[in-house]
Protein backbone atom coordinates (compact mmCIF):
# COMPACT_ATOMS: atom_id res chain seq x y z
CA UNK A 1 0.00 0.00 0.00
CA UNK A 2 1.77 3.39 -1.27
CA UNK A 3 1.90 6.71 1.29
CA UNK A 4 -1.49 8.27 -0.76
CA UNK A 5 -3.93 5.63 0.03
CA UNK A 6 -3.07 5.60 3.59
CA UNK A 7 -3.47 8.79 3.91
CA UNK A 8 -7.07 8.34 1.58
CA UNK A 9 -8.11 5.56 4.76
CA UNK A 10 -6.82 7.46 7.20
CA UNK A 11 -8.89 10.66 6.45
CA UNK A 12 -11.98 8.06 5.72
CA UNK A 13 -11.93 6.94 9.02
CA UNK A 14 -11.55 10.42 10.65
CA UNK A 15 -14.40 11.81 8.78
CA UNK A 16 -16.75 8.57 9.83
CA UNK A 17 -15.81 9.49 13.74
CA UNK A 18 -16.61 12.93 13.36
CA UNK A 19 -20.60 12.12 11.96
CA UNK A 20 -22.91 11.92 15.09
CA UNK A 21 -24.42 8.51 14.89
CA UNK A 22 -26.44 8.77 18.13
CA UNK A 23 -30.32 8.16 18.32
CA UNK A 24 -32.61 10.22 15.94
CA UNK A 25 -34.85 13.20 17.72
CA UNK A 26 -37.82 11.95 19.22
CA UNK A 27 -41.54 13.64 18.26
CA UNK A 28 -44.51 13.85 20.11
CA UNK A 29 -47.43 14.10 18.31
CA UNK A 30 -50.83 15.04 18.66
CA UNK A 31 -54.39 13.66 17.55
CA UNK A 32 -55.92 16.96 18.82
CA UNK A 33 -54.59 19.89 18.76
CA UNK A 34 -56.24 21.80 21.05
CA UNK A 35 -54.85 19.68 23.99
CA UNK A 36 -51.78 21.61 23.38
CA UNK A 37 -53.37 23.97 25.36
CA UNK A 38 -54.28 21.42 28.24
CA UNK A 39 -50.64 20.26 28.42
CA UNK A 40 -49.11 23.71 29.04
CA UNK A 41 -48.99 23.79 32.77
CA UNK A 42 -47.11 27.16 32.00
CA UNK A 43 -50.18 29.40 30.88
CA UNK A 44 -53.23 26.73 32.27
CA UNK A 45 -55.97 28.38 32.33
CA UNK A 46 -57.21 28.82 36.22
CA UNK A 47 -60.86 29.76 37.99
CA UNK A 48 -61.34 30.25 41.95
CA UNK A 49 -64.42 31.08 43.67
CA UNK A 50 -64.98 33.86 45.73
CA UNK A 51 -68.55 34.21 46.65
CA UNK A 52 -70.22 32.19 48.58
CA UNK A 53 -67.26 30.87 50.24
CA UNK A 54 -68.34 27.75 52.54
CA UNK A 55 -70.41 29.12 54.86
CA UNK A 56 -73.73 29.33 56.64
CA UNK A 57 -76.24 31.99 55.35
CA UNK A 58 -78.96 32.61 57.70
CA UNK A 59 -82.40 34.03 56.00
CA UNK A 60 -86.14 35.46 57.35
CA UNK A 61 -87.22 34.60 53.66
CA UNK A 62 -88.62 31.53 51.78
CA UNK A 63 -85.71 31.56 49.93
CA UNK A 64 -82.27 33.62 49.06
CA UNK A 65 -80.66 35.19 46.33
CA UNK A 66 -76.86 33.42 46.19
CA UNK A 67 -74.36 36.01 44.82
CA UNK A 68 -71.98 34.05 42.96
CA UNK A 69 -68.32 36.14 41.67
CA UNK A 70 -64.90 34.15 41.00
CA UNK A 71 -61.51 34.78 39.32
CA UNK A 72 -60.05 33.36 36.10
CA UNK A 73 -56.75 33.66 34.29
CA UNK A 74 -55.63 32.31 30.94
CA UNK A 75 -58.50 32.62 29.03
CA UNK A 76 -60.46 35.52 27.29
CA UNK A 77 -64.20 34.75 27.06
CA UNK A 78 -66.01 34.12 24.20
CA UNK A 79 -70.11 33.25 23.67
CA UNK A 80 -70.93 29.42 24.20
CA UNK A 81 -71.23 27.35 21.22
CA UNK A 82 -68.97 29.01 19.05
CA UNK A 83 -65.69 27.41 17.80
CA UNK A 84 -63.16 26.35 19.62
CA UNK A 85 -60.04 27.98 19.82
CA UNK A 86 -57.12 27.91 21.91
CA UNK A 87 -57.27 30.79 24.30
CA UNK A 88 -60.98 31.22 24.41
CA UNK A 89 -63.87 29.62 26.59
CA UNK A 90 -66.69 30.23 29.10
CA UNK A 91 -68.06 28.99 31.94
CA UNK A 92 -70.64 26.30 33.66
CA UNK A 93 -72.18 26.93 37.00
CA UNK A 94 -74.27 24.24 38.44
CA UNK A 95 -75.68 23.47 41.53
CA UNK A 96 -76.66 20.50 43.48
CA UNK A 97 -75.99 18.60 40.05
CA UNK A 98 -78.62 20.45 38.25
CA UNK A 99 -79.17 21.98 35.07
CA UNK A 100 -75.97 23.78 34.14
CA UNK A 101 -76.00 27.60 33.63
CA UNK A 102 -73.54 29.00 30.43
CA UNK A 103 -72.15 32.34 30.93
CA UNK A 104 -69.26 34.53 29.88
CA UNK A 105 -69.37 36.77 33.35
CA UNK A 106 -67.61 36.24 36.36
CA UNK A 107 -70.97 37.33 37.67
CA UNK A 108 -73.92 35.54 38.59
CA UNK A 109 -76.80 35.76 40.93
CA UNK A 110 -78.69 32.83 41.72
CA UNK A 111 -82.54 33.60 42.24
CA UNK A 112 -84.75 31.87 45.09
CA UNK A 113 -82.06 29.17 46.39
CA UNK A 114 -84.45 27.69 48.48
CA UNK A 115 -83.04 26.38 52.46
CA UNK A 116 -80.81 23.70 53.23
CA UNK A 117 -77.42 22.31 52.16
CA UNK A 118 -75.75 23.15 48.76
CA UNK A 119 -72.57 22.21 46.48
CA UNK A 120 -71.71 24.77 44.27
CA UNK A 121 -69.26 24.34 41.23
CA UNK A 122 -67.96 26.68 38.47
CA UNK A 123 -65.71 25.50 35.60
CA UNK A 124 -64.19 26.73 32.85
CA UNK A 125 -64.73 24.91 29.71
CA UNK A 126 -63.66 25.09 26.07
CA UNK A 127 -66.49 26.98 23.54
CA UNK A 128 -67.87 23.97 23.17
CA UNK A 129 -68.59 23.07 26.39
CA UNK A 130 -65.76 20.24 26.49
CA UNK A 131 -63.60 20.29 29.94
CA UNK A 132 -60.23 21.10 29.26
CA UNK A 133 -57.62 18.01 30.56
CA UNK A 134 -57.84 18.16 33.35
CA UNK A 135 -60.79 19.55 34.48
CA UNK A 136 -60.38 23.17 35.48
CA UNK A 137 -63.21 24.07 38.10
CA UNK A 138 -63.92 25.29 41.93
CA UNK A 139 -66.55 24.09 44.17
CA UNK A 140 -68.15 25.40 47.55
CA UNK A 141 -70.47 24.09 49.81
CA UNK A 142 -72.64 26.05 52.00
CA UNK A 143 -76.22 25.91 53.94
CA UNK A 144 -78.94 28.49 54.10
CA UNK A 145 -80.67 28.48 57.03
CA UNK A 146 -84.26 29.74 57.23
CA UNK A 147 -84.49 32.08 60.71
CA UNK A 148 -87.60 32.81 62.11
CA UNK A 149 -88.79 34.19 65.53
CA UNK A 150 -92.00 33.11 66.56
CA UNK A 151 -92.57 35.94 69.03
CA UNK A 152 -92.32 39.35 69.13
CA UNK A 153 -91.27 41.83 66.72
CA UNK A 154 -88.57 40.35 63.25
CA UNK A 155 -85.26 41.69 62.26
CA UNK A 156 -84.81 41.83 58.93
CA UNK A 157 -81.13 41.92 57.03
CA UNK A 158 -80.03 43.95 53.91
CA UNK A 159 -76.41 43.62 52.20
CA UNK A 160 -74.85 46.29 51.09
CA UNK A 161 -72.51 45.93 47.82
CA UNK A 162 -71.06 48.32 45.55
CA UNK A 163 -74.05 48.90 43.17
CA UNK A 164 -77.09 48.06 44.83
CA UNK A 165 -78.65 46.48 48.05
CA UNK A 166 -79.67 42.92 48.56
CA UNK A 167 -82.49 42.58 48.59
CA UNK A 168 -83.88 46.11 47.10
CA UNK A 169 -87.57 45.79 48.72
CA UNK A 170 -88.49 44.64 52.32
CA UNK A 171 -92.02 44.32 53.12
CA UNK A 172 -92.48 44.49 56.95
CA UNK A 173 -94.80 45.49 60.24
CA UNK A 174 -94.64 48.09 62.28
CA UNK A 175 -91.92 47.62 64.98
CA UNK A 176 -90.00 45.72 62.66
CA UNK A 177 -86.05 46.10 62.22
CA UNK A 178 -83.56 46.45 59.38
CA UNK A 179 -80.07 45.55 59.49
CA UNK A 180 -77.84 46.69 56.83
CA UNK A 181 -74.83 45.56 56.42
CA UNK A 182 -71.85 46.74 54.29
CA UNK A 183 -70.48 43.95 52.53
CA UNK A 184 -68.44 46.34 49.51
CA UNK A 185 -64.86 47.32 49.80
CA UNK A 186 -65.56 50.55 50.80
CA UNK A 187 -67.55 52.79 53.10
CA UNK A 188 -71.16 53.19 52.51
CA UNK A 189 -74.35 55.65 53.60
CA UNK A 190 -77.78 54.96 53.69
CA UNK A 191 -80.35 57.84 53.65
CA UNK A 192 -83.85 57.54 53.02
CA UNK A 193 -85.64 60.21 50.78
CA UNK A 194 -88.00 61.88 53.63
CA UNK A 195 -85.16 61.89 56.25
CA UNK A 196 -86.31 59.41 58.78
CA UNK A 197 -83.17 57.71 58.86
CA UNK A 198 -79.64 58.10 57.70
CA UNK A 199 -76.76 55.85 59.07
CA UNK A 200 -73.64 58.23 58.49
CA UNK A 201 -70.69 56.62 57.41
CA UNK A 202 -70.57 52.58 57.67
CA UNK A 203 -67.54 50.55 57.15
CA UNK A 204 -66.95 47.43 54.93
CA UNK A 205 -67.82 45.24 57.22
CA UNK A 206 -69.81 47.48 59.71
CA UNK A 207 -73.52 47.44 60.40
CA UNK A 208 -76.75 49.95 60.90
CA UNK A 209 -80.03 49.51 62.24
CA UNK A 210 -83.39 51.12 62.17
CA UNK A 211 -86.56 50.12 63.75
CA UNK A 212 -89.68 51.16 62.08
CA UNK A 213 -92.31 52.42 63.94
CA UNK A 214 -94.77 54.14 61.55
CA UNK A 215 -96.70 52.37 58.48
CA UNK A 216 -95.72 53.90 55.07
CA UNK A 217 -93.19 53.06 52.46
CA UNK A 218 -89.34 54.24 52.87
CA UNK A 219 -87.19 54.60 49.89
CA UNK A 220 -83.55 55.09 50.31
CA UNK A 221 -79.94 55.15 48.73
CA UNK A 222 -76.79 55.98 48.74
CA UNK A 223 -76.35 59.19 47.96
CA UNK A 224 -73.24 58.64 45.50
CA UNK A 225 -74.66 56.97 43.41
CA UNK A 226 -78.57 58.36 43.28
CA UNK A 227 -79.60 54.80 41.02
CA UNK A 228 -78.37 52.82 43.44
CA UNK A 229 -81.76 52.62 45.56
CA UNK A 230 -83.97 50.59 48.35
CA UNK A 231 -87.00 50.28 49.59
CA UNK A 232 -89.09 49.62 52.69
CA UNK A 233 -92.97 48.88 53.04
CA UNK A 234 -94.32 48.94 56.65
CA UNK A 235 -98.03 47.81 57.26
CA UNK A 236 -99.73 48.14 60.45
CA UNK A 237 -99.90 44.51 62.51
Amino acid sequence: MNLKNLIMISAFFLLLGCINLGEPSKQISFSDSENLQDLNNTDRPSIRLITPVSTIIKTNQDTYDVEITFHYSGISPKPPGTKSEMGEGHFHIILDNGKRIETMDNFYMLKNVKPGNHILQVELVKNDHSSFIPKIFDTSNFYIIKDVQKFGFKNYQVEIHKFFFKPAELELKVGDSVKWSNKALGPMTVVSSDGSFSSGVIPPSGQFVHTFKKEGTYEYRYPLYPSMSGKIIVKNK
